[in-house]
């Protein structure tokens, strides 16, 4: 047999297997209840099912073709025009055919990729790092970010002036050790009454929606990285009855507030999709993240309580 051929056979052959296995093993598996992660499941099952049914129809095309030549051979039609050409031109053929497939799937797969594999389109090139922290003038954030800050708008009412931009950019809290990689956009806010420094910071820290299981494996590592960075993290202590009542408990905030120097950060979340009736709270809802930079003196903020690193002594950001 013709190598090339044997090769196809094979091919053809193992993805036929591999595909029959693919489904039996992933049915034990989710009728076991061993699939934790339905969503990432679904999503190898089509991925690995899609690229063996790729190397199937690459594979079966020419070997069925070859098949059809040594058919007709057989039967005395090796001589017809079509069946000679076919015969002598057979290499060429595959490579047209698979030329074909391949300008097809180039044109289909962006779409089956949101579609159909529920993946996301590539996020795209970065526009370069936005330095910011408060204290810092607009002009300071500029000097320092690779990234292009869009012009100040004034408000005539306040005083206070605002830089605000979109895109693909990464985000450094200047002096404190802390990075957000892949942005969306930033909100660069000085005091009123023409005050130069920044007082206020709001940044997009999610490049896409995020699930709740997701968003909770995303939540962990940034507080892994601000603890890493000498980030101290705060809360609120309730101790009259009227207060626990209303907040559901002694304390409230664990996770979400965060000092270093004079600078707080905010952890939030905002919740995209809307909210459906009977849905599984534990894993149910679409989510973006976004961090707001404060003054951790301000208003109610200077009630919460900090753990023992910051007590410790917090070391104030340097520029």
């Amino acid at each position: 047999m013709n190598p090339f051929i044997k090769v196809l056979a094979i091919l053809t052959a193992g993805s036929i297997a591999a595909l029959i296995l693919l489904v039996v093993v992933g049915n034990i598996l989710d009728t076991q209840g061993l699939v934790r992660n339905r969503e990432a499941a679904a999503t190898f099952m089509k991925l690995t099912a899609f690229a063996l049914f790729l190397v199937l129809g690459f594979a079966l095309m020419p070997l069925a073709m070859h098949l059809f030549i040594v058919a007709q051979g057989s039967i005395g039609n090796g001589g017809h025009g079509f069946v000679r050409f076919l015969r002598e031109h057979e290499r060429a053929v595959t490579f047209f055919m698979w030329g074909m497939f391949i300008a097809g799937l180039a044109i289909a797969l962006p779409v089956m990729w949101r579609d159909f594999f529920n993946l996301p389109p590539p996020l795209g090139r970065s526009q370069g790092t936005v330095v910011a922290n408060l204290g810092m003038t607009l002009a300071d954030a500029a000097a320092r970010s690779s990234a292009s800050l869009a012009p100040a708008a004034r408000e005539s009412l306040t005083g206070s002036s605002k830089s605000v931009g979109q895109g693909l950019f990464d985000f450094e809290v200047a002096g404190t050790g802390l990075r957000f990689e892949n942005c969306r956009y930033y909100w660069l806010e000085t005091g009123s009454h023409d005050e130069q420094k920044i007082v206020h910071i709001n940044v997009g820290i999610s490049p896409r929606k995020l699930t709740r299981p997701t968003l909770a494996v995303e939540r962990a590592d940034i507080h892994q990285r601000l603890r890493a960075a000498g980030w101290s993290s705060g809360h609120y202590e309730y101790t009259h009855a009227e207060d626990i009542t209303l907040h559901g408990g002694t304390r409230e905030g664990d996770g979400r507030y965060w000092a270093k120097g004079d600078t707080l950060l905010v952890l939030n979340e905002n919740r995209v999709d809307e909210e459906k009736a009977g849905e599984d709270r534990k894993n149910a809802g679409e989510f973006i993240e976004y961090i707001d930079l404060v003054s951790r003196h301000d208003g109610n903020y200077a009630k919460l309580i900090y753990d023992q690193a910051f007590a410790d002594g917090n070391a104030s950001a340097k520029f």
